[in-house]
C-alpha cells in the first residue's frame, strides 16, 4: 500500500531497496543522503532520536545524540530541502555486505512505518 501525495514522491522503503541492490562495494554517507533526497533530514533526526526512546537508561547517550539532533534541527529551521553534512562525514564509507544486511533488516520496518505516515506538505 503506497501512498503518494505528489508525482515525485517515492517511498523510502523503495529507495532503500535500490540502495541495498547497489551497495556490495560499500556506500558513502554522502551518497546515501543524496539518494534519499529530501527525506534525509528527517531520517537523520530519527536515527539520532531512536536511542533516546530505549526504556532503560543509558548514561551519556542523550548528550551524544543531542548534538547531531541540534545540527539537523537548525537545518530544518532554515527550511533546507537537502541535508548538508561536513565533507569528513559525507566521505565516510559504510562497508558493503554489512551495510546491505542492515538495510535489508530495516526495509520491512520502514515499510510498516510508511503505512501510517505521510510525506510533509510543501
Amino acid at each position: 500500500m503506497k501512498q503518494a501525495t505528489s508525482s515525485s514522491y517515492v517511498p523510502l522503503s523503495d529507495i532503500l531497496q535500490r540502495v541495498a541492490s547497489r551497495c556490495e562495494n560499500g556506500y558513502t554517507i554522502g551518497a546515501l543522503t543524496h539518494d534519499v533526497g529530501e527525506m534525509a533530514l528527517g531520517l537523520c533526526m530519527l536515527i539520532f532520536a531512536l536511542p533516546n526512546i530505549v526504556p532503560f537508561p543509558m548514561p551519556g547517550v542523550s548528550t551524544l545524540t543531542a548534538i547531531p539532533m541540534l545540527y539537523f534541527s537548525v537545518q530544518l529551521m532554515m527550511m533546507r530541502k537537502v541535508v548538508w553534512l561536513p565533507k569528513a562525514i559525507a566521505r565516510r564509507e559504510l562497508k558493503g555486505e554489512r551495510f546491505k544486511r542492515m538495510i535489508e533488516y530495516v526495509i520491512p520496518w520502514v515499510a510498516r512505518f510508511e503505512r501510517v505516515c505521510r510525506p510533509r506538505l510543501d
